[in-house]
């Protein structure tokens, strides 16, 4: 989780990316590679959100359902299909995006993500920023995992 001081977390590099025509970003630390999601395999045997596993670095990575996790329409993976590999403890998951923009330092304020917005335990989500004219969500990665798993217990 980022930093935190009287003002809210402290700005710093992140990985920016759509869905749909909302922006988000991630934290670099913990970024392993950014690619795409190549010759992605399911299996039936794999909780509801994971959307396949895929290849990064000659390990296989679970590829968590970002857009659902997050309230979009679901989109079918293709090898094409935009992955961010995070490290989330000490494993790696893959993130399906719509597109991946770059990599921003950010140089403006970073505010909380405003409490009771969304409920604590399915809250993804460290800060809000703004990059020029564009309203940044920015997603904490550690919290991902929790969130779908609390989600998918709920459902």
């Amino acid at each position: 989780m980022p930093e935190t001081s009287s003002s809210g977390p402290t700005p710093g590099r992140l990985v920016l990316f759509d869905i749909d025509a909302q922006r988000f970003g991630f934290r670099i630390d913990n970024l392993i590679e950014i690619g795409t999601v190549g010759a992605a395999r399911s299996a039936s045997d794999l909780p509801g959100y994971i959307s396949g596993i895929a290849l990064s670095r000659g390990r296989e990575v679970p590829i968590l359902d970002l857009r659902a996790l997050l309230g979009f329409s679901a989109r079918p993976l293709s090898p094409s299909t935009p992955l961010i590999v995070m490290r989330v403890g000490a494993q790696a998951i893959g993130l399906a995006v719509d597109t991946v923009s770059n990599i921003h330092t950010t140089v403006g304020a970073w505010h909380p993500f405003p409490k009771g917005a969304v409920p604590e335990d399915l809250n993804p989500y460290t800060a809000v920023t703004r990059i020029e004219d564009d309203l940044l969500l920015v997603l904490d990665e550690q919290m991902l995992l929790s969130v779908a798993r609390a989600e998918k217990e709920a459902a």
